[in-house]
C-alpha cells in the first residue's frame, strides 16, 4: 500500500496506476522494478565475486610460494611422490572423487553446443549468422556468468537469482 505509490512517484513503476488490484500490482512490480533490479545487481555481484576469487587465488599462490621454501612434506599415499597439499595428501589422492577439469569443460561444451548445432541443422534458414552469434554468447558467456553468480548468492545468502 505504501511502496507501490512511492516507487511510482519516483519513476520506478511507470505502468502502475492507483486503484489496480493486488495481482496486477504484483505483476507490474515484478516487471517494472524487480526485474531491472535483478539485472543491475547481477553484474555487481559477478564483478565483486570474480574479484574476490582472483584475490583469494593470488593469496593462495603467494602462500604456496612461501610454503614451498619450508618443505610441506610428501603425500601419504604409498605410491605417490608429490608434495602434500591438503591434510597430508595431494589433490589427486585426497579421496574426494574429483574428476579432471578437462572432463568438466568438455561436458559443458558438448551440452551447450548440442542444441545450437541441432537448431542450425534443423532450421538452417531461420538460424542466421547474427542469431547464431547471439545464441553462442548466451550459451558460452551469459550462462556461465549467471551460473557463477547464482551459485555464489546461494552460498552466501541462501537465495539465488
Amino acid at each position: 500500500m505504501i511502496t507501490s505509490p512511492l516507487l511510482h512517484h519516483y519513476g520506478f513503476m511507470p505502468r502502475w496506476v492507483p486503484g489496480v488490484g493486488a495481482v496486477q500490482t504484483q505483476i507490474v512490480a515484478g516487471v517494472d522494478f524487480w526485474q531491472p533490479f535483478g539485472m543491475g545487481i547481477t553484474p555487481a555481484v559477478a564483478v565483486i565475486s570474480i574479484t574476490q576469487v582472483i584475490r583469494a587465488g593470488r593469496e593462495r599462490r603467494e602462500d604456496r610460494a612461501g610454503a614451498a621454501c619450508s618443505e610441506p612434506g610428501m603425500c601419504k599415499h604409498p605410491i605417490c611422490h608429490q608434495d602434500a597439499q591438503v591434510r597430508g595428501y595431494c589433490i589427486k589422492h585426497l579421496g574426494r572423487g574429483d574428476f579432471p577439469l578437462w572432463i568438466c569443460l568438455t561436458l559443458f561444451f558438448v551440452a551447450a553446443a548440442y542444441p545450437i548445432v541441432l537448431a542450425k541443422t534443423l532450421f538452417p534458414l531461420v538460424v542466421s549468422t547474427s542469431l547464431l552469434v547471439v545464441i553462442l554468447l548466451l550459451a558460452f558467456v551469459y550462462a556461465p556468468i549467471m551460473s557463477f553468480v547464482s551459485a555464489r548468492l546461494d552460498g552466501l545468502i541462501g537465495q539465488n537469482i
